[in-house]
């Protein structure tokens, strides 16, 4: 009977009231120091039966002609994560030309549907070793498959649904300063077929900064306001414990 009072009592201190509120970051995206664009990105959380899953939902929008360069591109994109990397839906308008991918991660395999500028889809499964993480998962503070994780990587491109393979480089600690305030981060290098790419990410894992280039032109995102605080830091509401007596 004491093990039945002792885990009703650690089941109502446990047990949140709520779901962690969603949290929004905001990048804004430049070139040569002026803004051409933005990406957004929602994330919003729910307890299911692998754990707490993380709904992501991404607009990014660029438009480079007021730095001269004719380029416009638009992405929308929407995954789902618990432990394993994230299973993603995603479009893209690129100066006119529209296309996407779907994409699945099984221990079978990773199943990707690559939709054409005609709407035509077309299946794919890659071993499930192609991969380790698709590049939502970049970021994903909570994600089990950090880039941080890594000595080289596999990356599963959420554009093309194409794979590229790179090394992994920790430049160390690096400071990144927003709305003033200097935030101690983590950079980590990659390099895609389009050349290289840093991430900047926090001890909450939040990529406060991150750099890439287009057409061998480096773009520079950054937080536009300071990151919310990691979900470690939320306080969990405690319900007051009930303890139920029953007879034996």
């Amino acid at each position: 009977m004491f093990g039945l009072l002792l885990a009703s009592v650690l089941a109502a201190f446990a047990a949140p009231d709520k779901e962690p509120a969603p949290n929004t970051y905001t990048w804004t995206i430049r070139f040569n120091g002026i803004p051409i664009g933005e990406q957004v990105l929602t994330i919003s959380y729910d307890h299911n039966d692998k754990g707490l899953e993380r709904v992501m939902r991404s607009t990014t929008t660029i438009d480079a002609s007021p730095v001269d360069f004719d380029y416009q591109y638009q992405q929308i994109l929407a995954g789902r994560a618990t432990n394993e990397p994230a299973a993603f839906n995603a479009s893209f308008n690129l100066g006119g030309t529209t296309g996407g991918c779907e994409v699945r991660w099984a221990d079978s395999g990773i199943y990707v549907t690559h939709i054409d500028d005609e709407g035509k889809a077309t299946d794919e499964v890659l071993p499930s070793t192609a991969a380790n993480l698709s590049t939502i998962d970049l970021f994903d503070p909570l994600s089990h498959v950090a880039l941080s994780r890594f000595e080289s990587v596999s990356v599963l491109s959420a554009q093309t649904g194409r794979v590229w393979h790179s090394e992994v480089r920790r430049m160390g600690p690096t400071e990144v300063i927003i709305d003033g305030t200097k935030l101690l981060t983590e950079g980590l290098v990659v390099h895609s077929p389009d050349g290289r790419q840093a991430y900047y990410y926090t001890a909450d894992g939040i990529p406060v900064r991150y750099e890439y280039y287009v057409q061998g032109r480096l773009f520079e995102a950054k937080l536009s306001t300071l990151p919310p605080p990691g979900i470690d830091d939320m306080p969990v509401p405690l319900r007051r414990p009930e303890i139920a007596v029953k007879d034996l």
